[in-house]
């Protein structure tokens, strides 16, 4: 076989070792398993035919004439309410939707809201009972605010009915079932997905000169071309080796890393959680040490000024000072993965959205890049004996099953973009149409794999988009991108957002407080000291039992 096809067989291959059981079903490198649209067959007519004059010839009756099938919402109207584009907003551009609304007959109106005013509008909605859509897509961080309002449909029956638009419900990956659901119960139907990877030149690593200088500097090898940097120590490394000169074409200096940390959300999301978990998440079941990052799951006392939390802090601003720039401060999350793939950037910790970018028309890094689950802490905090351990996880890319002494610690963010039904529609069925065509297995593939005029921003969130022959299909060259985003999701040790009440305004205490630790105005340690403060206050306000009671709910402990 060709090189390539032993390539592909292999990252096959690789996939089915490592998710094991969790891929039972997946037909690996066969045809994918398509959403058909119905075929709507018409009933017999039974035409009457009365002949009043007398001929002397041969009469043929003409046939009759038939009406087509009426389409299953003729007439029926939804208003869906999305964020404002350029991403995040494909369930409401036309070319998307009119495709719906020719199979179907029924036609969508799109309200269009800006992101700060999403979610107090949504919920503001929905706790008063005067939601005026009938679907809305929104974030699954904001799921303990607006779960908990009694204002949205209960979708479990919606998914398992035969009769509707199949959800094929097997397919959707458990992580993301997860973050779909609430208390047992589902009120929101994927239609994206999203996990932190990290983006690396696998050129640049390869690069002989750079591997020596490389070694000069830090008294160690570079890290492999085939892995990337495997902890954050190396990351930090390599992004400062690579900052602030002309290391590619263009004759301009470029950066260690970008993030895009100067919108909001963007601290936290992108900057400092995928530093945070592996420092101070120990592995195992979910109990008073294990599995946590934020609260204490029995008393619901705030972790983050803890000695792992402040490990995490001082690695976050160190990668900023010594391997990116204040020019970070003042961009977006788009503008950094635009630069990334300029070839201005060496390395980026991003969703999957870099990937479609990397063959867009801009790109000049397509084939260059390399991808990888996030990198690990080689030791991490534990809570119980109040030491620093060093702890083996598995770290899969590129040989499947091995384990390494660094904790990894996988970053499922955001859980995609999810799409539910107000209690308030009166056209759920339609709604819910929309949401399952939106979210099932064909287009959501196709999103997934656009980029041009625009890329989707719709990333993996269902097992036969880890099918790598579509994405081969496409112009992609590395298999590692799905696998790192599909391996992510189903390593043991990953970690989500939480999602109890007042979750984005905890994270916002994040973001300023780690604002003020990059522009020097405060310490790393006093920065984490704010935040436990804050995080504290907002507890009380929200009323500890309850806001415990969330948290356990979330961790999917006993309430």
């Amino acid at each position: 076989m060709s090189k390539g096809e032993e390539q592909d067989k292999l990252s096959r291959r690789k996939y089915l070792q490592v998710v094991g059981g969790t891929v039972a079903g997946l037909v690996v490198g066969g045809a994918l398993g398509y959403v058909g649209k119905p075929t709507v067959t018409a009933p017999a007519e039974t035409v009457t035919s009365t002949v009043t004059e007398t001929v002397t010839g041969t009469v043929t009756a003409p046939p009759p004439t038939t009406q087509p099938p009426a389409k299953k919402f003729e007439g029926v109207t939804i208003t869906l309410m999305q964020l404002t584009g350029p991403y995040f907003s494909m369930a409401g551009k036309p070319e998307i939707y009119h495709e719906w609304e020719q199979e179907t007959g029924g036609k969508v109106i799109v309200d269009q809201l800006a992101f700060p005013d999403l979610h107090p509008k949504l919920v503001a909605a929905l706790i008063s009972g005067t939601a005026t859509w009938d679907l809305v897509n929104w974030g699954p961080p904001f799921y303990g605010d607006v779960a908990g309002t009694g204002g949205l449909e209960v979708l479990d029956k919606y998914i398992t009915d035969p009769n509707r638009r199949p959800a094929d419900w097997d397919d959707v990956l458990p992580g993301i079932q997860a973050y779909n659901s609430w208390n047992g119960h589902y009120y929101s139907f994927p239609g994206d997905g999203d996990t932190a990877t990290m983006y690396y030149r696998k050129d640049l690593l390869a690069n002989a000169d750079h591997q020596a200088n490389f070694k000069k500097k830090f008294g160690y090898d570079m890290p492999s071309p085939d892995t990337g940097p495997r902890t954050w120590s190396q990351f930090n490394d390599v992004a400062e080796f690579f900052n602030g000169w002309d290391w590619g074409e263009g004759g301009r200096s470029k950066f260690g890393t970008l993030r895009g940390i100067g919108k909001v959300y963007n601290t936290w999301q992108y900057g400092f959680l995928p530093y945070l978990f592996p420092y101070v998440k120990m592995p195992g079941p979910v109990d008073k040490y294990h599995g946590v990052a934020y609260f204490d799951p029995e008393t619901m006392e705030c972790l983050m000024n803890q000695p792992g939390h402040v490990k995490a802090a001082e690695m976050f601003v160190e990668s900023f000072k010594k391997g990116s720039s204040e020019f970070d401060l003042g961009i977006s999350a788009l503008d950094a993965w635009n630069m990334y793939v300029r070839g201005d950037i060496a390395l980026a910790i991003a969703p999957g959205n870099i990937g479609p970018m990397e063959f867009s028309s801009v790109s000049t890094v397509n084939g260059k890049v390399g991808h990888n689950l996030l990198p690990g802490a080689e030791q991490v905090y534990d809570q119980q004996s109040k030491s620093w351990l060093t702890v083996s996880t598995k770290d899969p890319l590129p040989e499947p099953g091995a384990t390494k002494d660094i904790n990894f610690v996988p970053y499922c963010t955001w859980g995609g973009w999810v799409n539910s039904i107000p209690v308030t529609s009166k056209v759920k069925d339609a709604a819910y149409d929309y949401a399952a065509w939106i979210g099932g297995k064909k287009a959501s593939l196709e999103l997934c794999l656009t980029m041009e005029p625009e890329q989707s921003g719709v990333n993996p969130f269902r097992y036969s988009h880890l099918q790598w022959e579509p994405w081969k299909a496409a112009g992609f060259t590395d298999p590692n991108y799905v696998l790192a985003q599909g391996l992510s999701y189903a390593h043991e040790n990953n970690m989500r957002d939480m999602r109890i009440p007042g979750t984005l305004e905890y994270y916002d205490a994040i973001d300023v407080n780690m604002g003020k630790a990059l522009t020097g105005s405060i310490e790393p340690k006093q920065a984490m000291e704010n935040i436990y403060n804050t995080w504290t206050d907002i507890t009380k306000r929200k009323d500890v039992k309850k806001q415990l009671q969330f948290y356990r709910q979330d961790l999917g402990l006993p309430v």
